[in-house]
């Protein structure tokens, strides 16, 4: 009798997965086990994916056909994001122990650096974010090892003032919480102009001064805030913790938790459709 259900079960699987609608497209770069940091559309149809020791590829037809776009090699960005006037910028470590900040104003076809930090050590982290207030000043967070160990990871924030051309140091965020916050893990503006900013270890933080200081936000779980987003169309804003998932309509005042709790089920990610249909990643399936 197992073996019979056993043989149901997977011929129906197989129906369900024939009848998706994934399509698998070619690989951007020939070779198929190469790691794609993350993918950008952008205001005008194209798609650009930053792919490890590769650098940036666009597609102009929906991935069918790919063609590099810049940053090769170790200047491959593990961050990029979209500015509201259509430049694109991008977080990558470059030469030696340094982080980058790249921008292009043409689509990818050329790129210029715009911000560089050496720093003494090496950096493992990958995780950076970047916010474009009204005001026109910038704000980028990106992780960095801090050492003895690999898994000592800080945040460091720097600003610009002037739209991205001019960028100055705020420096390690735990300095001004002291507090450890271990990595970064998502980065948001709320309706009335706080930076709201997750963490590995000191939970959910936030800035009133566009970055130059941060404290304490919320009443949400203090380990493993693993995402943070805000939904465009009423301003909410959700948070992933250790312990599922909660949200806040008073611009990350306080938090309601709305689940789903499972001893289990860290939420890795979540995401919200233009439907307002919240999608939960989590950790046991």
């Amino acid at each position: 009798m197992k073996k019979v259900i056993t043989v149901v079960f997977f011929f129906c699987a197989a129906n369900i997965f024939a009848a998706g609608s994934w399509v698998e497209l070619p690989s951007i770069t020939g070779i198929i086990d190469n790691i794609i940091y993350q993918l950008l559309p952008d205001n005008n149809g194209n798609m650009f994916a930053s792919i490890r020791t590769m650098g940036v590829y666009k597609t102009t037809n929906g991935g069918i056909n790919w063609t590099p776009s810049g940053l090769s090699g170790n200047n491959a960005p593990y961050y990029m994001k979209l500015a509201p006037n259509g430049d694109i910028y991008a977080v990558s470590r470059g030469p030696g122990f340094s982080e980058t900040i790249y921008k292009s104003t043409n689509s990818g076809a050329s790129w210029q650096t715009v911000y560089t930090k050496a720093f003494t050590d090496a950096n493992y982290g990958l995780w950076a974010g970047i916010i474009f207030p009204e005001n026109g000043q910038f704000v980028c967070a990106f992780e960095k090892t801090i050492w003895p160990t690999v898994s000592d990871i800080d945040v460091y924030t720097t600003r610009s003032t002037n739209g991205g051309n001019n960028w100055s140091d705020v420096g390690f965020v735990s300095s001004m919480i002291q507090s450890p916050t271990g990595g970064g893990s998502g980065m948001v503006l709320t309706a009335d102009n706080k930076l709201v900013m997750g963490t590995g270890q000191a939970g959910l933080i936030q800035s009133a001064d566009f970055g130059l200081s941060w404290g304490a936000s919320g009443n949400v779980g203090s380990i493993f805030t693993s995402t943070v987003l805000k939904n465009s169309h009423d301003n909410s804003v959700f948070v992933g913790t250790a312990y599922g998932l909660d949200r806040s309509t008073d611009n990350a005042a306080t938090f309601n938790f709305i689940g789903p709790y499972n001893a289990w089920a860290y939420t890795n990610n979540a995401a919200i459709s233009p439907a307002d249909v919240v999608y939960i990643q989590i950790a046991d399936g």
